[in-house]
């Protein structure tokens, strides 16, 4: 960015502004864009321009000439001369002024001109945009029933896929209720199933035990079955034993009462002792 600043003293209030000193700013921008300030405050390049056209310090100053500009002066034509002077007089802003607002004036009659033959223009065509008109209304009182017509239809289309969708979410609704239902139902036969299944493994268990003590007392069955067979013979053999020692028993018995009564005394006892030692003997087996 550049920027330059031309400060004027005004203090006799040449310059028709109410300030003892002027400043005047420029900023050019890299873009091409400038600015413009006076006394600091933004303006436009046409505001300094006016402002300074009455004091001979506009763009082709003459308050101040050079050397050698009289010359070019003097030997300008007349109508040159003239815009000289009317520059230096501060007349010149009246007449720029003046032709600015002639412009202007030009470019409103071409403007009244152009519009003057558009309105002849659509005077032509004012009967047939008027029928056009015509033919739009009547299109768009149809187009409007229409969409009173397709309004009404959506209407209903909307309640039907309401109730619809209403039923259905009743429909779902329930569904979920079963679902729950179903979901809790299992979840107790799953229970169950754990549970008999538990228990069925304890009574597996107790079959099993049983079973295995079952096997045990019947070993100790057949153990005892045996254990009592043999005493059974053992018994059988002992009541033979028993038999015949009896028998033997009483035939001593009768064989010492024989001799005791045929016997001397002296004789009797060495038999008698002969006996008892004998029947001792026998009991002992």
């Amino acid at each position: 960015m550049a920027e330059v600043t031309l400060t004027l003293e005004n203090s006799d209030r040449y310059i028709p502004m109410d300030y003892s000193e002027i400043s005047v700013t420029r900023r050019v921008f890299r873009s091409g864009e400038s600015e413009f300030q006076l006394n600091r405050q933004s303006c436009r390049l046409k505001d300094i321009v006016d402002l300074f056209m009455d004091s001979g310090l506009g763009k082709e100053a003459y308050s101040v000439i050079g050397q050698g500009k009289i010359d070019e002066i003097l030997n300008s034509k007349a109508d040159e001369k003239r815009r000289i002077f009317e520059e230096a007089s501060g007349v010149l802003k009246y007449k720029l002024r003046k032709q600015a607002a002639e412009k202007q004036l030009n470019e409103s009659e071409d403007s009244l001109n152009r519009v003057e033959d558009i309105l002849h223009e659509l005077a032509e065509r004012l009967d047939p945009l008027e029928q056009q008109s015509s033919v739009a209304k009547d299109y768009l009182a149809k187009k409007s029933e229409l969409e009173e017509v397709d309004i009404a239809l959506l209407a209903h289309d909307i309640e039907t896929l309401h109730n619809e969708w209403t039923q259905t979410k009743q429909q779902v609704d329930e569904l979920k209720t079963k679902k729950e239902s179903l979901s809790t139902e299992i979840d107790q036969h799953d229970q169950m199933y754990r549970d008999n299944r538990i228990a069925l493994e304890q009574i597996d268990r107790t079959i099993e035990a049983k079973q295995t003590a079952w096997a045990e007392a019947g070993e100790q069955l057949e153990k005892l079955l045996g254990n009592r067979q043999v005493l059974n013979e053992r018994n059988k053999h002992a009541q033979s034993s028993a038999e015949e020692l009896n028998e033997r028993i009483a035939r001593l018995t009768e064989q010492l009462a024989c001799e005791k009564r045929t016997c001397k005394r002296g004789f009797c006892k060495g038999s008698t002792r002969s006996i008892d030692s004998e029947r001792t003997s026998e009991a002992a087996v």
